[in-house]
This record gives structure tokens, sequence and C-alpha cells, in this order.
């Protein structure tokens, strides 16, 4: 072998090395960033503890069970699942199955047909709901606009669509904070050309975008009045008027 040939075969040794090196060296800053997310505060785990059902591999569930209507929640990305127990805890109250998934990584893009697996393990229930906080709305969206025949409606919380939804057929609830430094009140209604007609926005004039959740101050977040507890109460009650009302 010519001295040249083994010139370009060690160059394209050492450049296949360097890529490897690459890949390995980004998988570990995507798992070193998804790893320091936001986890649940520990008054909201209590709620866990007393009236859900966890199943530390696939998430959490609320209700009896024997409901007809469900509500599936998708976490925001990078915060724990655990984070809205009490928000599905108060829907519960309200009557409905709820059940908030647990998403790999938390990042709810790595899974976003997640709510047909869920509906799957519970055929009880006819009418199903699917919502997301964040990215889990916008990654809520996508599952909802290639499985419209199985979503009653689409809930977003402090979130909008990436997609177009507005030939979906599916009902929208858009409930945003007035507050929010993370999805802007007007970042989310310069998005409504991609919501159906049928689409009901309601603000929450002291709601910012951690309160969704139950994980504390988010990065870019505008401080908020509300306590996390009070801010959800008012969204499961929007939820639950929006659902009864249609």
């Amino acid at each position: 072998m010519s001295s040249k040939k083994k010139s370009v075969k060690k160059v394209l040794f050492y450049l296949a090395l360097g890529f490897i090196f690459l890949i390995f060296a980004g998988i570990t800053v995507v798992l070193i960033w998804a790893s320091n997310g936001y986890e649940a505060e520990y008054e909201v785990r209590s709620y866990i503890e007393d009236e859900g059902n966890p199943d530390e591999r696939t998430g959490l569930s609320f209700g009896s069970g024997d409901e007809t209507t469900g509500v599936i929640v998708y976490p925001g990305g990078r915060v724990d699942h655990k984070a809205y127990s009490y928000l599905a805890y108060r829907l519960s109250e309200e009557g409905y199955f709820v059940y908030v998934p647990r998403m790999p990584l938390d990042l709810p893009v790595l899974n976003m047909n997640r709510a047909g697996a869920v509906m799957e393990k519970y055929p009880q229930v006819d009418n199903w709901y699917v919502a997301g906080h964040s990215l889990g709305g916008a990654m809520g969206a996508y599952y909802t606009s290639n499985h419209p025949e199985t979503v009653e409606g689409m809930i977003f919380l402090a979130s909008y669509p990436g997609n177009d939804l507005t030939g979906s057929g599916v009902p929208v609830l858009s409930v945003y904070g007035g507050l929010d430094g993370v999805s802007t009140p007007e970042e989310i209604m310069e998005r409504d050309d991609r919501l159906p007609e049928e689409t009901t926005y309601v603000e929450i004039p002291d709601g910012n975008h951690a309160n969704f959740g139950w994980y504390g101050a988010q990065r870019g977040d505008l401080e908020s009045p509300l306590t996390p507890q009070e801010q959800q109460d008012i969204v499961a009650e929007e939820i639950a008027r929006w659902i009864e009302g249609r």
C-alpha cells in the first residue's frame, strides 16, 4: 500500500473518530440540559400520595377510573410531570379522569403520541380531551391534528400550536396568563390563525407561566401575585366550564 493511501485512510479514521466524539458530546450536553429542569415542589407531592395513582414508569392518574370523560395533561418541557399533580387533582374533583404522562427526559417532544397509549389503557373513558402546558401544548396539538377522531377538544395552557389546527374540526380552549413572560399574551394571539374558529380564549390577568404547574419560578417569567394553587383553581374551573358548556 502506498504512503499516500495510508495517509488518506489515517485522515478518514481520525475524521470518523472526531465525528463519533461530537455525537457523544452532543448527547451528553442534551442529557445534562434535560436533567437540570424543573422539579415538582414539595407542597404538590402530597396530592400524589393522598389522591393520585402514581406509576414511576408511565405517569400519574387521578380519579376512580369509572369516569366517562378524561383529560390528558402533557407537561411542559423539562418540567417534572409530578408538578401538575394539583391541577390533575382539581380536575378530578370536577368529575373527570385525569392522566399526566411521564415524558422521556421530561421532554414531550420525545413522545408526542403519548395520548394514544393512555386512551388504549383506559377504554372505559368515552370522551377524551388533550391538554398541555407550554411545549406540552404544542406536542399535544400535533397528536390532536393527526388523530382528530379520538379527541373531543384541545386545551392549551400558556401555549400555542406549532402546526395548523384550523381544519381539524376539534374545538379549542386557550388559557393564558396576563403576566406570562415565557409564552406572552401577544405571542399566543399572534398564532390565532393556526386555530379553528371555534376557539375560546381565557386570560387570567394575574397569572404567569410557571403557575400552571407547581415547580417554582421559571427563568424569563414574570412574578405573579397568585400562588400556583390559586391559579390552578381558576384553570380547573375554566376547563370544567368549557367542557360542560359544549
